[in-house]
């Protein structure tokens, strides 16, 4: 095999590693990861998601924030989903009525509020929206010298002063 074919087919194989981890971040199975990328059987697909991760461990920091993007952005539209969709009050396995009326339930739409804020927090974080200000403090040593110098003279009159009481 030539130099070019090996290192056409190793870009391959790592290009399907970084696959099989993608998918595995995204909660597929080994099974179904192995039947998307055509695997022979799950371990196939177990071994090449955790050389993708190893890989992915040791890219650049850059590819790694992408990665995570694209997991938070997955989630974001699983959470829309949510937010998107009518929810209904059940209890006991029927829906509620109020009246001839179903009662709306607004505790899903609420907790997919929720998690699409706790994802915009992850995704700042991820892009440094939030990096903390930079301040530059500056003292010179002369005062703190003064400083010294005045919380020692405090602290003489204070012991003089104790000591006259005694």
């Amino acid at each position: 095999m030539s130099g070019t074919s090996q290192r056409s087919r190793a870009e391959h194989e790592r290009e399907r590693d970084a696959k099989a981890a993608r998918l595995r971040a995204l909660r597929f199975t080994y099974q179904q990861i192995a039947d998307q990328l055509g695997y022979a059987d799950h371990t196939g697909a177990m071994k090449a998601a955790k050389r993708g991760r190893d890989r992915a461990v040791r890219e650049p920091h850059q590819d790694m924030v992408l990665m995570d993007l694209a997991e938070l952005d997955e989630m974001a539209r699983e959470a829309w989903k949510v937010l998107r969709s009518t929810h209904y009050v059940v209890d006991r396995g029927d829906v509620v009525h109020l009246g001839d009326v179903p009662l709306l339930d607004d505790a899903p739409v609420l907790a997919a509020i929720a998690r699409l804020l706790d994802i915009q927090v992850r995704r700042a974080k991820l892009v440094g929206l939030d990096a903390p200000t930079r301040a530059t403090v500056t003292h010179s040593n002369a005062d703190v010298d003064a400083a010294v110098a005045e919380l020692t003279r405090e602290l003489e009159q204070r012991a003089a002063q104790q000591a006259r009481r005694e």
